[in-house]
């Protein structure tokens, strides 16, 4: 789902040309999906008929893991691997940005920290699906959801 992500203002912040953004956008978005779903288990998918993902929500719950913040510090390791150290800096700046913003609105949510959509589907309710099967997962257990998008087409 990387073209999901395409015109993604904090993603092309770091990968500004087409080549970077390609290879890495690839990478950086798989291990992001990795440590979240291996972490939490709160991801949701909408496949085609051909099996191939086309909308997937991946969800976040306020407090953090032991197991989570292992899988944290690998992927930012390997982000300084593979974007180098200023990007991975920059990265993790805006992170926690981001993460200071949730805990002083919403420190009891579950945060929507990806949404993304095939862009041959998008703007069809499909990415409204999974938001809804995440919110109605929260309101099962008595949680508010969050959502910050760094995509201003993003927000209806």
């Amino acid at each position: 789902l990387t073209s999901a992500f395409l015109h993604d203002p904090l993603l092309r912040t770091l990968m500004p040309n087409e080549e970077a953004f390609r290879t890495l956008g690839r990478r950086t978005l798989a291990t992001l999906t990795w440590a979240l779903d291996a972490s939490y288990g709160l991801t949701d998918v909408i496949c085609d008929e051909a099996g191939d993902v086309v909308c997937t929500a991946l969800w976040e719950p306020a407090g953090m893991t032991c197991g989570a913040l292992c899988r944290f510090v690998l992927m930012s390791l390997w982000m300084v691997c593979v974007l180098g150290l200023r990007r991975a800096f920059c990265v993790a700046g805006m992170l926690l940005a981001f993460e200071t913003r949730r805990h002083q609105h919403a420190p009891t949510a579950h945060h929507l920290q990806l949404l993304g959509t095939r862009q041959s589907e998008q703007s069809r309710g499909v990415g409204s699906k999974l938001i809804q099967v995440g919110i109605r997962r929260a309101e099962k257990l008595g949680l508010p959801c969050y959502l910050e998008a760094s995509n201003e087409g993003s927000v209806p």
